[in-house]
């Protein structure tokens, strides 16, 4: 409980549980036999729409170990992707079998192909989910995450920009709907004790609107009309960055979500019910209960939903005398918030310093940034392929000629830039007279 949650690290991961639980004990390993678990059942039609959803206790024998990889090559080899000519690697054929390093339970009378032809159904009621989701304005904003290759001593020698492809998809997907039904089953029997996540819709105030500005500023140097003049409007917004390049995504990204507040843990006993949703998922209400190995609010809902099964399974009312519980959830989410907001400071602080080491291995490279916002005598520059937001001024370390700031269009236009000699590692350009705006 003291620790809430597992906290990555570019070269290590601390779990909240002790490893021979989290690796083996509570892990599904394929020929390691069962293991005890609580499961949810649901029934979607062909459309991929709802008829029930039931949680239940049971025991659960794996019949295979599949890595996303391994469903990625099983999802694209079907007829759908060779008529749309989509270039992609598929595993090649070894003594293990097409799909190389799966791991198939012994004895059980299933081969990948049943798994594949499995996976293909999944990856389709996927698909159909996550358009419906779309429309109902839920939207993804991010910064890219990158991976390092590492040699044997643990210092990075290359790195690349992870992809959320159709198999992580297609897992999110059913996560996000077991974590909604969850949630719902929870308010249904403890609408006062109940541990959601909550993405509070965020504020039109402060700077909110100039954030908007710059937005529209980007989107008409690029040709567009589409203003956003208020948050209802981002489903469209996030339409339009469908055809923008990456730089110019990133660039909006890094914009909103310096006004999008993160997402928190709440207690709906000491939280209004209007303020129970989730802006970012656009649900009504939401909770985790996918992830109960290394993320303690999980087991709090595992707790939760293990009361509702037994009180059906003895008759009695277990739901009564919450107001305790209500107590210890509300104070733990207020800890759990604390502890995952450290966790994510420490997780991009490992990233920066492995990024540090990999360019100081590789040196100085030539990358696109963007600049999205312009103030006298000073710019912010974002550079997707790195991560980095940074602010450049007109001090010590810039030597110009004259600058000249129009406020009505934000333009900066200086006059011979250049770095003074002053700045440790560069040269006098001695370069000719040139300008730069934005």
């Amino acid at each position: 409980q003291l620790r809430s949650e597992t906290c990555y690290m570019e070269n290590m991961i601390v779990p909240m549980l002790p490893r021979e639980l989290c690796e083996k004990g509570c892990s599904l390993i394929t020929n390691d036999g069962p293991r005890f678990v609580m499961t949810a059942i649901c029934i979607l039609t062909p459309n991929a729409e709802l008829l029930d959803c039931q949680f239940v206790r049971g025991i659960m024998t794996p019949c295979a170990t599949l890595t996303y990889e391994m469903a990625q090559s099983m999802i694209i080899t079907s007829d759908e992707y060779k008529a749309q000519n989509i270039d992609i690697p598929i595993p090649q054929e070894s003594s293990e079998g097409k799909y190389e390093g799966a791991k198939v339970a012994e004895n059980m009378g299933i081969d990948l192909e049943d798994i594949s032809n499995d996976v293909k159904i999944l990856y389709s009621l996927s698909r159909k989910l996550r358009q419906r989701r779309m429309q109902s304005d839920s939207f993804d904003l991010s910064n890219p995450s990158f991976l390092f290759q590492k040699d044997e001593f643990g210092l990075p020698i290359s790195m690349s920009l992870e992809k959320s492809d159709e198999s992580h998809q297609m897992i999110e997907e059913f996560m996000l709907l077991a974590n909604v039904e969850s949630a719902k089953l929870l308010l249904k029997n403890f609408p006062n004790a109940t541990i959601l996540r909550r993405h509070i819709f965020p504020a039109t105030t402060g700077n909110v609107s100039e954030r908007f500005q710059l937005i529209n500023t980007m989107l008409k140097s690029l040709g567009s009309t589409f203003r956003i003049e208020k948050w209802e409007h981002l489903p469209h917004l996030i339409n339009q960055m469908n055809s923008l390049s990456f730089y110019h995504n990133c660039a909006i990204n890094q914009i909103l979500l310096g006004v999008i507040p993160r997402a928190e843990y709440i207690c709906t006993g000491n939280t209004p019910s209007h303020q129970w949703g989730h802006f970012g998922l656009g649900f009504q209400c939401y909770t985790h209960f996918t992830s109960p190995i290394r993320r303690y609010p999980d087991i709090i809902v595992h707790r939760l939903i293990g009361k509702i099964i037994d009180s059906k399974n003895s008759n009695n009312d277990q739901k009564d005398d919450m107001e305790e519980e209500s107590k210890s959830i509300a104070e733990f989410c207020d800890y759990i918030n604390f502890v995952s907001r450290r966790h994510q400071s420490t997780q991009r602080q490992s990233t920066q310093l492995y990024l540090a080491k990999y360019l100081e291995k590789i040196g100085p490279q030539i990358c696109q940034g963007i600049i999205y916002d312009v103030q006298k005598g000073a710019w912010k520059l974002y550079v997707p392929d790195f991560d980095f937001d940074i602010r450049m001024g007109l001090g010590d370390d810039l030597y110009f000629d004259e600058f000249d700031f129009n406020v009505s269009t934000k333009e900066l236009i200086i006059s011979n830039l250049g770095y003074t000699k002053r700045r440790k590692g560069f040269k006098d350009p001695n370069a000719e007279s040139s300008s730069s705006s934005s």
